[in-house]
């Protein structure tokens, strides 16, 4: 890809190191957008690694027709006024990279906007310049490892803007801010509920542990729940969960709640016991106590974070 580049006063070094330090998620299939392309290299490199989708934003159109001759298989266009109009149409990006904004887009308010192009899961990669806090006098150093990093946005309403997501510090991008200060590069994703399991066998102590550590969390008791769908009337679950229904209602509640269990994830009914679990708790963060054999646990997991879950307590 390099060869279709022309190295200019040493530009291609520097988008090589900074590709590296912008550790983009993994590629293949994906849909990416860049907002600030310039002349395209990130967007190649999307698609080289089998990005299915490659949109490029940018205001200087030389840049862009440039972009466009070496990249033919992605598409460009320049910034412009029905810009949230694009992210609304082609939303569902797996990765969005914010190279550079226009001073005419404030990142604060902005911000919602681009997350809301992200698919469940998706990252938004943004540089931002850091402000290092100061340290409080005399603090310890357990003190200091509890109070989180030394850095943060240094716009207080950027700061202000990200604390309805998670994100993370990948470290200094190679190119600065026009006053010449440093940028660093975030990861930036929509939180997800968390779903904490305890699956322990019985008797280890998992309704203490719920109790004491999860305090107004709701508590889903997984073997309470089975033998209720038990006892249910025989196409209690027919039309919302058809595969429960026909494994755990009527007539079933003579059967122990592990064995429930054990046919429940021995077919395809598991994923319909997770959207269960999940149409419980609302979408939010919820606790599940109750014993699941060890062979099931990792399906189980992955069932409830293909429902978008966060998945605690699983090794």
């Amino acid at each position: 890809m390099r060869d279709i580049l022309r190295d200019r006063e040493g530009a291609v070094p520097m988008l090589g190191e900074e590709l590296m330090r912008l550790a983009l998620p993994p590629l293949a299939g994906s849909a990416f957008l860049e907002i600030g392309c310039h002349e395209g290299y990130f967007c190649g490199f999307a698609w080289f690694e089998g990005a299915g989708k490659v949109i490029g934003l940018d205001a200087d159109t030389q840049a862009l027709e440039r972009a466009a001759e070496r990249f033919p298989h992605c598409a460009f266009s320049g910034i412009s006024g029905n810009f949230a109009k694009l992210l609304v149409e082609e939303g569902g990006f797996d990765v969005i990279l914010c190279s550079f904004l226009p001073g005419f887009l404030d990142t604060a308010s902005f911000l919602p906007l681009l997350m809301s192009g992200l698919t469940r899961g998706g990252t938004l990669v943004l540089k931002l310049p850091m402000a290092e806090q100061a340290p409080a006098e005399g603090r310890t150093i357990t003190q200091a490892a509890l109070a989180g990093p030394a850095l943060s946005p240094a716009e207080p309403r950027v700061a202000q803007a990200l604390d309805a997501y998670v994100y993370w510090d990948m470290g200094e991008s190679v190119f600065p801010t026009e006053d010449g200060s440093k940028k660093h590069i975030l990861h930036i994703r929509n939180k997800a509920p968390y779903a904490i399991l305890l699956p322990g066998e019985p008797g280890s102590g998992k309704a203490g542990v719920a109790r004491r550590l999860f305090a107004g969390l709701p508590v889903i008791h997984g073997d309470t729940l089975l033998t209720q769908l038990a006892a249910l009337p025989p196409g209690s679950l027919k039309e919302s969960h058809p595969l429960l229904d026909r494994l755990c209602s009527g007539g079933q509640h003579a059967q122990s709640a592990q064995a429930l269990m054990l046919q429940v994830f021995n077919s395809a009914a598991g994923i319909q016991y997770a959207h269960l679990l999940a149409e419980m708790a609302g979408g939010r963060d919820f606790v599940y106590q109750g014993y699941v054999h060890e062979g099931f646990r990792q399906v189980f997991k992955k069932q409830l974070e293909m429902l978008g879950y966060e998945v605690l307590g699983v090794e």
